[in-house]
């Protein structure tokens, strides 16, 4: 079934209960079907099947994801702040045939040898009143692709993982189950639920998750364009949120801010994206009173782990656990070997559920992340279970580094340092943040001595996008090398973490 054939029952449930809230405007579920119907109609009358969505948070992309999924296409969600190189690779490697983006994305990347729709032409096909029908949304099977998210490879290049219909519905209802304690959807009823504050992206699976959540459970979004700590105060105290979905950065911002900062009604404070610093969880809790929930799942696994009503409503959740898996989910922590270890034994996270990503698509589809012949995901990611099967996350198996959220792999910084001519080697390093939870740290030799630390940065800020760019650069005359010639990353890291000159013997 398609996943917003629940929009269509919804625009029904109430004509007066707000859906969306984006700043002074705001929506009924009406309102936001009647946007994804007409978007749905002008697809369907050009036979599309594949669009890519690169648009900041709005009521134009809600519009655009629902209205995507409304024609049965597959929606390609992109970073709209990305490279045009990086813009360029997701089109290819998902076989986009429409791009919807603004005016001002299309100004900064150049032209697209692709249709766009943007602008006037997006407002002029949302303003359609011909195009507006009563028609249900496409029939597509649970196995249809709904949705194509991009994630970094071990290579650095991003994959595309597809989650279908039927997954997303099932993550859904898994999430329900838990937090509701039962399966949904749910009737909007007479008296409007409290809103939940979304400052993720939609391009990101936790903003995309949590919009797709609050359809399903009939819960009014308040949705700002990106986290800005007087936009969210102003909607929270607006709006009266009681729910706040944020990244470890977003906390870090709210605890350290020097003025006196009201969350008024929040009660549920959740994070997402990214491993939450310890420092971070400590400051926030003691300034506002309020515990941080935090849970586990990935773009290619979805939810896996997290907390029932119950455990929320009684406080017994455990310290630094990310909670037990979700109904549905399986959850095995293997060694090397591909064998379960006992509880409380590090190893890494595999996940079995119907609510696993289909595949990768395009050139980097392998290696990385991956599904074996059991339908097992391995996640790249270490933990344990406990004796009494709550989970916790110990390290990232690879080198991924997570700035603000996003996973940012050191092979594709590498590559734009070294893709400037005066570069002739190049490591990256994650190194320890509290507000961004790690920072990119280059360490490179040059054959130029007139290049500058600045150089660099500014170089590597023009192939991709800003997040993933080193934000400090050393540069040396040498870096250590293993014996059999690969840059001694350990090494290198050991020598930042004591802000020293890396020792350039061999290893």
């Amino acid at each position: 079934m398609n996943l917003v054939e629940l929009l269509w029952q919804r625009r029904n449930d109430s004509e007066s209960s707000p859906a969306l809230v984006f700043g002074a405007a705001s929506e009924t579920f009406r309102d936001v079907a009647n946007s994804a119907s007409k978007l749905g109609t002008y697809l369907r009358q050009r036979e599309m099947k594949r669009v890519a969505i690169a648009l900041p948070n709005s009521v134009e992309s809600v519009h655009a994801i629902y209205g995507v999924l409304w024609a049965g296409c597959t929606a390609t969600l992109v970073n709209h702040t990305g490279s045009r190189s990086e813009l360029l690779a997701a089109l290819s490697d998902a076989d986009v045939e429409l791009l919807i983006t603004s005016d001002s994305s299309i100004e900064s990347w150049g032209a697209i040898d692709l249709p766009v729709l943007a602008g006037d032409g997006l407002a002029t096909v949302l303003a359609d009143s011909d195009l507006e029908n009563d028609d249900h949304p496409a029939e597509v099977d649970d196995s249809s692709a709904a949705v194509i998210i991009f994630t970094s490879g071990t290579t650095g290049r991003p994959k595309g993982a597809v989650l279908s219909h039927g997954a997303l519905a099932d993550a859904n209802t898994a999430i329900s189950k838990a937090l509701v304690g039962k399966p949904g959807p749910f009737p909007i009823g007479d008296r409007p639920k409290s809103p939940t504050l979304l400052a993720l992206p939609l391009a990101h699976t936790g903003g995309l998750c949590s919009l797709l959540f609050a359809l399903h459970v009939g819960r009014p979004v308040v949705l700002v364009e990106r986290f800005r700590l007087e936009l969210v105060l102003a909607a929270i105290a607006e709006h009266g949120a009681d729910t706040m979905i944020v990244t470890p950065t977003m906390l870090h911002a709210l605890a350290t801010h020097e003025d006196p900062i009201d969350l008024g009604p929040v009660k549920i404070v959740q994070s997402t994206g990214a491993p939450l610093p310890a420092s971070v969880k400590e400051r926030f809790e003691k300034r506002f009173g309020l515990p941080i929930i935090q849970n586990y799942g990935q773009t290619e696994s979805l939810h896996v782990a997290g907390w029932t009503r119950d455990e929320l409503k009684n406080g017994t959740w455990k310290a630094g656990s990310v909670g037990r898996a979700y109904e549905g989910v399986e959850l095995h922590v293997l060694d090397d070997e591909g064998v379960e270890v006992a509880p409380s034994e590090i190893g890494e996270i595999c996940v079995r559920s119907a609510h696993i990503m289909s595949r990768y698509v395009g050139k980097a589809a392998e290696p990385g992340r991956h599904v074996d012949d059991d339908g097992l995901l391995h996640t790249g990611d270490l933990g344990y279970v406990d004796a009494d099967g709550f989970l916790f996350i110990v390290d990232r198996k690879r080198e991924v580094m997570i700035v603000g959220g996003f996973n940012v792999y050191p092979a594709e910084v590498e590559n734009a340092l070294l893709s400037h001519l005066d570069v002739v080697e190049a490591v990256v390093i994650g190194m320890p943040d509290d507000r961004l939870g790690e920072l990119p740290y280059g360490v490179v030799v040059v054959k130029n001595p007139d290049l500058t630390e600045a150089d660099l940065i500014e170089h590597c800020r023009e192939q991709i996008a800003h997040y993933k760019c080193v934000r400090v650069v050393k540069i040396v005359d040498q870096l250590p090398h293993t014996a059999s010639q690969k840059i001694a990353r350990s090494d290198v890291r050991e020598s930042l973490l004591a802000d020293t000159t890396p020792d350039t013997s061999s290893a």
